[in-house]
C-alpha cells in the first residue's frame, strides 16, 4: 500500500511539473512578443560571430555579435520579404565590410 501511494505522488509531481512548465513557457513567449527589443534575422559569420538584423520599436538595426561584445548598432531600411533573401544579408555583410569591417575577423 505504501509503495502504491508513493508511485501515484510520483506520477501527480510530474504531471503537475509537465503543466506547470508548459503554462510558464506560454507566459514567457507572450513577454517576449510584447518587448520593444526583438532579433529578426541572423546569420552565422563564424564559430562565435553572429550577423543580426535588431528591430527595436520600429526601426531596424544591424550588429556583430560575439564573445567579445557587440558592435555599435547600424540603422538599415528592412521589410519582412527580405528577411527570407540570402542576397540581403550578402549585401549587409558587404556594406559593413565597406564601412571597415575586417574580413579576416569575422570570416
Amino acid at each position: 500500500m505504501e509503495i502504491l501511494f508513493t508511485f501515484l505522488s510520483l506520477i501527480i509531481v510530474l504531471v503537475s511539473a509537465y503543466f506547470f512548465t508548459k503554462w510558464y513557457a506560454s507566459g514567457q513567449r507572450l513577454r517576449m512578443q510584447a518587448s520593444s527589443l526583438q532579433i529578426v534575422d541572423q546569420l552565422t559569420l563564424d564559430r562565435d560571430k553572429r550577423l543580426v538584423i535588431i528591430k527595436i520599436q520600429d526601426q531596424y538595426y544591424t550588429s556583430i555579435l560575439s564573445r567579445m561584445g557587440a558592435t555599435q548598432l547600424t540603422p538599415i531600411q528592412y521589410t519582412a520579404q527580405d528577411a527570407v533573401v540570402h542576397p540581403f544579408q550578402q549585401n549587409i555583410l558587404n556594406a559593413w565590410m565597406a564601412q571597415g569591417g575586417k574580413k579576416d575577423e569575422t570570416l
